[in-house]
């Protein structure tokens, strides 16, 4: 996919939906750009098959209006070049996060060489749940500077929640943490890079294994 440009309320860059084991693929290597609220970026959303995005620039204006969403079996997502939202929470209540992948029986995996940067209130930079395991890797930079909007968030209820990175996060909000991995199959943070917050209340690196 090259270029895409849309504006108006929920009208979303580019959209994949499939049934009944169907995977998805998509790849833009151009630029992606949404004006207007709930209006995503990309979204792909896989029942009982697979969900893979990988997208070069990306950006979105409006509140709720997600950056890229990858929904599956398994999901992943990978970020090559600069991607960004402008929004805060509003009627649609997702925010205007910068990366979701969700696994809904499996693993969950993000990529980020690029950047990924955020800047309203409860909208985190880059999500990864997975139902066996969550992985976010980051060799680029992943900035949020909203409240209550974390950089690098990874959760997986039966399997380890990880966070490898040798970029650059940051965060400058209120309660705004730099990482923050919980996962019952146990948590790894590998941070050869920087983590740093500045908001009330922000830590820097917070874990959880229950």
């Amino acid at each position: 996919v090259g270029s895409v440009s849309t504006t108006g309320l929920l009208s979303d860059g580019i959209g994949a939906l499939a049934s009944y084991g169907g995977d998805i693929t998509i790849t833009s290597t151009g630029t992606i750009s949404t004006e207007g609220a709930f209006a995503f970026g990309v979204y792909a959303l896989a029942d009982f098959g697979d969900a893979t995005v990988t997208v070069n620039d990306l950006t979105t204006l409006g509140d709720d209006a997600v950056g890229v969403l990858a929904v599956g079996n398994n999901a992943t997502v990978n970020v090559n070049g600069a991607l960004s939202t402008a929004g805060t929470y509003g009627a649609y209540s997702t925010g205007a996060v910068g990366v979701q992948a969700i696994a809904q029986t499996g693993y969950a995996e993000v990529n980020v060489t690029g950047s990924v940067t955020t800047s309203g209130n409860y909208s985190g930079g880059v999500y990864a749940g997975g139902y066996y395991g969550a992985t976010i890797n980051n060799e680029g930079a992943i900035t949020t500077s909203g409240a209550f909007a974390d950089a690098a968030s990874v959760y997986s209820p039966y399997g380890a929640a990880v966070v490898v990175n040798d970029g650059a996060i940051t965060t400058s909000g209120d309660g705004s943490r730099g990482i923050f991995a919980r996962g019952e199959g146990g948590v790894v943070i590998d941070s050869g890079g920087t983590v740093a917050t500045s908001g009330e209340g922000a830590a820097g690196i917070a874990a959880t294994s229950f």
